[in-house]
């Protein structure tokens, strides 16, 4: 620890890459735009709106907190691939300023339409089995396992199957077991969708009917 001792005295990295995609409620603020005082870095991402694997991004904040991440960029990782950024150039050269913002809109409009689609297969297969969260964004379904303390068994039993489901004690800020998994309903089609959940609402109840736990 740096012997800091009073929040006043951190700055904050607002890394929200998912805020524009708000499914089912009206954008929220960013912590940047409430900052009165140059405390906040903003960082953004191309790669949830446009293509994942454009790993292009900017960053947003006062001036001698940016000249010291560049500096410590040019040092490291240099610039994201030249490829992407002219792929991104051309990209931007044609929407302009509006039509980046409105492909913002057919992305969240896309996943939402995602979201519903795994809603309604969770809600088929894995009544009483789980627990679940309907998102209110991003690009994840989290779900807590009931009768359970700790589902890494099942999701290990889920990668025997080939399905690839994410163990919720991995974003523990404290180590130790959990309950949660967490899905992803980005990339999916619905046929895949509605295998993938019920398979884990197969794999969940055979765990739960016979107690089996590593």
């Amino acid at each position: 620890m740096d012997g800091r001792n009073n929040i006043d005295d951190y700055d904050d990295a607002d890394d929200d890459c998912r805020s524009i995609i708000m499914l089912f409620q009206p954008l929220s603020p960013t912590l940047f735009s409430m900052d009165e005082d140059g405390r906040v870095v903003r960082i953004d991402t191309v790669s949830k709106i446009v293509s994942a694997g454009m790993r292009i991004g900017w960053i947003s904040g006062p001036a001698p907190i940016l000249e010291n991440i560049i500096l410590r960029k040019d040092n490291s990782s240099g610039f994201p691939s030249g490829i992407a950024q002219g792929i991104l150039l051309q990209l931007l050269k044609h929407w302009g300023p509006e039509g980046l913002l409105q492909q913002g809109d057919r992305a969240m409009n896309f996943y939402k339409q995602k979201a519903e689609v795994a809603l309604k297969y969770v809600r088929k297969y894995l009544t009483g089995l789980v627990e679940w969260y309907e998102p209110s964004g991003g690009l994840f379904l989290w779900v807590r396992v009931l009768g359970v303390k700790d589902s890494k068994f099942i999701c290990e039993k889920a990668l025997d199957k080939k399905l690839v489901v994410v163990y919720g004690g991995y974003f523990h800020v404290f180590k130790g077991p959990s309950p949660c998994i967490r899905l992803s309903y980005a990339l999916p089609s619905e046929e895949d969708c509605e295998q993938a959940i019920k398979m884990l609402g197969e794999i969940i109840r055979e765990v739960q009917e016979n107690k089996i736990m590593e």
